[in-house]
């Protein structure tokens, strides 16, 4: 479920301007409330994407989980991050349009454990980097890793142990309104 990380940065797209100022509430994956800015900066979102496989709440990236709890608009971490290091994630990606003109991104991942122990998977976050004030109207703006994107799996994956694969094809979508 898109979170309102992403809607609050969406709505700053129409003001992209050079000046950095925190404008709309973002949530960082810390807890932390910020600004956003419509300035994106050199490294921000949606400027810049990050879609390598993160395994820590603080970098953005694609990250995977264990929580189950419904996907919320409100959400701004994963329930629970795989932190493992023996699961890696390969990622390719497949952006398209649907046959009602709304855009779409097919991010597929080649999951791979090590562990010797079995991981499920059931969440599925898009982490990215905002660029954002810690006040409102605040001019000193950096990075800030915002969930924006949440997605709990209709069915867990379990990738099995001792170098077992498994894969998720991830898709984040935007809807287009019609008039």
């Amino acid at each position: 479920m898109v979170t309102k990380n992403f809607k609050a940065v969406m709505a700053l797209v129409l003001q992209k301007c050079s000046t950095a100022y925190g404008t709309l509430p973002v949530k960082a994956t810390n807890g932390t409330t910020y600004y956003a800015s419509p300035n994106f900066g050199t490294s921000g979102f949606p400027g810049t994407l990050t879609q390598s496989f993160s395994r820590s709440n603080t970098t953005a990236g694609i990250q995977l989980g264990t929580g189950t709890n419904p996907a919320t608009a409100d959400d701004y971490m994963l329930q629970s991050i795989i932190t493992a290091t023996s699961v890696s994630c390969a990622i390719s990606q497949a952006p398209s349009i649907d046959e009602n003109g709304n855009p779409y991104l097919i991010l597929t991942l080649a999951i791979t454990n090590t562990g010797s122990s079995a991981v499920t998977i059931s969440e599925i976050g898009y982490a990215q980097s905002i660029y954002a004030a810690t006040a409102l109207a605040g001019t000193s703006c950096s990075g800030r890793v915002c969930l924006i994107d949440r997605t709990v799996l209709a069915e867990p994956i379990t990738i099995p142990a001792n170098g077992g694969q498994g894969y998720i094809a991830y898709k984040l979508m935007t809807q287009v309104a019609s008039e």
